[in-house]
């Protein structure tokens, strides 16, 4: 009986649709878009400037600007992340895998933060504009630009 239950449960959650989340309609913000996305999902984000830092926290998910509906280049430059030089701009240390897809942005103003990736002691400036450890996600379509590492 737990076999087909299995079977079943999995069956369903397979066959579940994925949701759009708008930002900034339904979000203010891409991270509370992400924060609020299951693994499938996609965060599909206004033209405009967009000053935090994101982590897409181990979800699976698609970030994109209009880029993806339009394909107009004119909205990588128009739809911006802007770290304001509080780390890492964008941050992939979660085991994301390529279902995790950052598209169609301008990453900008990110500053790398001193991390200890091999948790031996030495700490390191890492990823200003984009940090990725232990993930493999795929970045497309993005312009990573004015991001500095100190170190």
């Amino acid at each position: 009986m737990t076999k087909y239950l299995i079977v079943f449960l999995t069956t369903i959650f397979s066959i579940l649709p994925s949701e759009t989340i708008h930002v900034p309609d339904e979000y203010s913000t891409i991270q509370s878009g992400i924060n609020a996305s299951e693994n499938g999902d996609t965060i599909l984000v206004d033209p405009g400037v967009y000053q935090e830092n994101i982590n897409f926290n181990g979800r699976n998910v698609v970030v994109t600007s209009m880029y993806q509906i339009e394909n107009d280049t004119l909205m990588i430059g128009s739809t911006l992340i802007d770290g304001q030089l509080g780390g890492s701009v964008v941050t992939f240390e979660s085991g994301e895998n390529d279902g995790a897809v950052l598209q169609g942005f301008t990453v900008q103003n990110g500053s790398g933060n001193d991390k200890d990736p091999d948790g031996n002691g030495s700490y390191y400036t890492y990823g200003g504009g984009i940090y990725c450890q232990n993930s493999a996600p795929v970045i497309k379509d993005c312009i990573i630009y004015n991001n500095v590492g100190n170190g």
